[in-house]
C-alpha cells in the first residue's frame, strides 16, 4: 500500500463520517497472504446507517483491490463474546496511518 492509498482511505472514512479507522486481524499480526482481506474497525458517526456501511465497504474494496470488512466499535461491545471481546480488538489493532508496513501485500 502506498501513502496515497492510505490518504484516500482516510478521505473515504471522512466522507462516510467514520473516525478512528483501524486495521485488525491478519494484517497487523503480520500473517496475511495474497488471499487475505483487510479488516477495518471504525467509530461511526451518529448518522451512520447500514446503507452507508455497505457503501463504505464497497468503496474501500474498489480502492484497495482486496476483500474488505468494516466493523463498528459499537458492535464489538454487544456482539463479540469473551475472551475475544472488545478489549481484545482494541488491544490488537493499529491506526490506519501505521499500516503502511503491514500492507505490503497490496
Amino acid at each position: 500500500m502506498v501513502q496515497s492509498q492510505c490518504d484516500e482511505v482516510l478521505n473515504i472514512a471522512d466522507k462516510y463520517q467514520v473516525s478512528d479507522i483501524r486495521v485488525f486481524g491478519s494484517v497487523p499480526r503480520g500473517c496475511q497472504d495474497e488471499a487475505s482481506g483487510i479488516d477495518h474497525l471504525v467509530q461511526p458517526g451518529p448518522c451512520f446507517s447500514l446503507f452507508l456501511h455497505s457503501d463504505l465497504m464497497h468503496e474501500l474494496q474498489d480502492l484497495l483491490g482486496v476483500q474488505v470488512h468494516v466493523v463498528s466499535d459499537r458492535a464489538l461491545i454487544s456482539c463479540v463474546p469473551a475472551p475475544r471481546n472488545a478489549l481484545y480488538f482494541m488491544q490488537n489493532n493499529v491506526p490506519y496511518l501505521l499500516t503502511l508496513t503491514h500492507l505490503s501485500i497490496l
